[in-house]
């Protein structure tokens, strides 16, 4: 699993569970040392910016079979989250 950490640290995922990557993007000046896991700023905005977001239109596409769920986060959109209930 990579993970991509909007405003987060390196160390926040030390522990317990760690995935194979982990992208920071922040603010903040990175640590001197940097796990093999995870990536610098620069890298991680380059990885930021090649993200393209798909709509509603386009998840009820890829997931014909699926309900649609949408996640919001103090009134905005977060996440769109495609899901099947058990028969």
């Amino acid at each position: 699993m990579s993970v991509l950490d909007l405003g987060g640290r390196v160390g926040a995922w030390v522990r317990p569970v760690r995935p194979a990557r982990v992208h920071v993007v922040n603010l903040e000046e990175a640590p001197k040392e940097i796990p093999e896991w995870a990536e610098t700023h620069r890298e991680a905005v380059r990885r930021v910016l090649q993200i393209e977001l798909i709509d509603r239109t386009q998840m009820r596409s890829y997931f014909p079979d699926s309900a649609l769920r949408t996640e919001w986060y103090y009134g905005i959109p977060k996440s769109l989250i495609a899901y099947r209930s058990g028969s």
